[in-house]
């Protein structure tokens, strides 16, 4: 659901209105229980730069404010408001563990 890959090209995402009605079943749950769920957002909802993958606005601004209202990390905000690299949290995060030392990723 990333709107930039990790790998690969940017046309095999999938596409923005896909990632709206994924967004869409998220915003409907628990975000302060499901600690995982505002971190897919932030990430289904990431800005590109790229009209045909960004999002709507409107649901834009909607995670925005559910992001705020649990106290996400602002670098999840980031990703939504701004076109921004990965930190290498977030990489972490996303491959499920972290890379051999001295390893790393080449965009």
């Amino acid at each position: 659901g990333a709107r930039t890959p990790l790998h690969g090209s940017a046309h095999e995402v999938a596409p923005a209105e896909a990632a709206g009605r994924w967004l869409t079943e998220l915003m409907r749950l628990d975000w302060k229980r499901i600690e995982p769920a505002g971190f897919a957002a932030a990430h289904i909802a990431r800005r590109t730069g790229d009209r045909t993958r960004d999002i709507d606005e409107a649901l834009r601004a909607q995670v925005l404010q559910r992001l705020a209202s649990v106290g996400a990390p602002a670098s999840w905000s980031a990703l939504v408001r701004d076109v921004v690299e990965l930190d290498q949290e977030s990489r972490t995060r996303m491959f499920g563990d972290a890379l051999p030392p001295g390893l790393k990723l080449l965009r």
